[in-house]
């Protein structure tokens, strides 16, 4: 069903025929509250149907539920407003820690690879902005495989790169190899590539105006680009589309919704999720493409409502220039919302094996809430955290990610974890 609507100007981007579905969204992160950590007292159960284990809980537990927490002070910071011009990151398009204790990170503002050591100090940068081998425009870390290989995404150039960090550029394949939009979104520890979640408007398809949510496929190559297995279709993003010129040649214009439902990925060791966040179910494959697992909560998503969606406009009318602020609030009355709020709206694999699940927060929240499961998918741990950290990648003892202050200046954080009484 489609209907139309006005683009808010805050919403309008770039001009572009071809829309990730799935950018690598903010992740927010830093010291995890107390709490109870009991068992759940809501009842977590198990079935076999057609040999896929189907776990489901009906509700969370607790807060605090575990025991795990992270340290408030990070063991290392990258970057942040008094830092030196080769410390300075800016649009931290994923970080890895490598198996030496050095950190590698995409600098998409200067379109660089970098690797710094365990004390900070920059070692090397490799790229720079261009189309040629070794060269990037948005370059996004979405992995690390055997060998401390980094796997390198860049939408814009249509390529997955394959990175050394001590060797540079070591080669590379075409993301979009049979007509369809792929990016890449993670990769397991023995080079397997998840790739997927673009969607596509023009073509032969005529183009309409209002609200949209296009198909979205997922698939499996190896580390050469070869060896497809297709993971199947999801639903895309719900966006708002406007034509901005007629005829052949027409620029379109995809912007999203606010609290706009999604499918999310994760990808790490050995295994990988797919997740459709109109409700809380994920999906979990093997390196084949199998499906093994399913977990859900079958507590109901959240209802979207009028407070909701002013509370939002407000929130966006405050960042604006006072000049805009009134146009913001005018337009945010043309917008119609999706009915309920996503269910979760991030997946990570840590370098254990389980599966973090980061709760939608609400207008209102001023914490962001991690539910982690173990390989059985059994809840082991519940994390309430602060807003103003982007989880790039958890490990057995850290998190590392990006941490942007009260002027939205970035640095690269590596923070300690402990895990709890839980333990998988």
């Amino acid at each position: 069903m489609r209907h139309r609507s006005r683009v808010p100007e805050s919403f309008r981007g770039d001009a572009m025929r071809v829309v990730s579905s799935l950018a690598l969204l903010p992740v927010l992160l830093l010291p995890a509250c107390g709490g109870d950590e009991t068992l759940p007292t809501h009842p977590v159960t198990e079935r076999d149907s057609a040999g896929v284990r189907i776990v489901e809980q009906r509700g969370p537990p607790a807060v605090g539920f575990g025991g795990w927490n992270v340290e408030p002070e990070p063991v290392l910071t990258i970057g942040g407003l008094a830092a030196e011009d080769d410390h300075q990151v800016y649009r931290v398009r994923g970080a890895v820690a490598l198996t030496d204790g050095s950190i590698a990170l995409a600098n998409a503002g200067s379109a660089e690879i970098r690797v710094y050591s365990p004390a900070g100090e920059l070692l090397r940068s490799e790229g720079r902005r261009g189309g040629g081998p070794g060269e990037y425009q948005s370059p996004t870390i979405v992995g690390r495989i055997a060998g401390d290989t980094l796997v390198v995404g860049d939408f814009q150039n249509n390529r997955v790169s394959l990175v050394h960090p001590d060797a540079g550029f070591v080669r590379s394949f075409a993301a979009n190899q049979d007509g369809r939009v792929a990016f890449a979104r993670g990769a397991l520890d023995d080079g397997t590539v998840l790739m997927g979640g673009g969607v596509l408007f023009g073509g032969d398809t005529e183009v309409e105006e209002g609200f949209s949510r296009q198909e979205t496929e997922f698939h499996l190559v190896d580390r050469d680009g070869n060896g497809r297995l297709d993971l199947g279709g999801y639903p895309g993003p719900e966006m708002l589309v406007t034509v901005q010129s007629a005829g052949e040649g027409a620029l379109i214009s995809a912007s999203s919704l606010p609290f706009s439902r999604n499918t999310e990925t994760a990808a790490g060791g050995d295994r990988l999720f797919i997740g459709t966040n109109d409700t809380y179910e994920i999906r979990r494959f093997d390196a084949l493409g199998n499906l093994i697992q399913i977990l859900r909560d079958l507590t109901p998503p959240h209802a979207v409502t009028g407070e909701h969606l002013d509370e939002y406009a407000r929130r966006e009318a405050e960042d604006a220039e006072p000049a805009d602020r009134a146009r913001i609030l005018s337009d945010w009355e043309s917008i119609e919302p999706p009915a309920t709020f996503p269910a979760f709206i991030d997946l990570k694999v840590d370098r254990l094996g389980n599966l973090w699940v980061r709760d939608f927060s609400l207008p209102n929240d001023e914490l962001a809430t991690w539910s982690v499961f173990d390989s059985a998918g059994m809840p082991v741990a519940r994390l309430s955290l602060p807003l103003a950290f982007t989880v790039a990648e958890v490990g057995e003892d850290y998190i590392l990610g990006v941490q942007r202050d009260e002027y939205e200046v970035e640095s690269v954080q590596l923070l300690r974890l402990n895990r709890g009484s839980l333990e998988p």
